[in-house]
């Protein structure tokens, strides 16, 4: 399960087909935790991919 951008450089979380937009994300060691629109908590690992699209959407994630 990873990070993408949509069409309005929001990061969009895929889980089982669907999508969510992610309002809020922190680093915790080998994960990511991300919240979405509709305030579900997700997981996904922290990977160069995912980061890159996090310093585009949530740069404060990475503080």
């Amino acid at each position: 399960m990873n990070l993408k951008l949509d069409e309005n450089n929001k990061a969009i979380f895929i889980c089982n087909g669907r999508e969510h937009v992610i309002i809020n994300a922190e680093i915790n060691g080998h994960y990511i935790f991300v919240t979405s629109e509709d305030k579900k908590l997700f997981a996904t690992p922290n990977n160069e991919k995912n980061i890159k699209i996090l310093n585009e959407t949530h740069p404060e994630a990475l503080i």
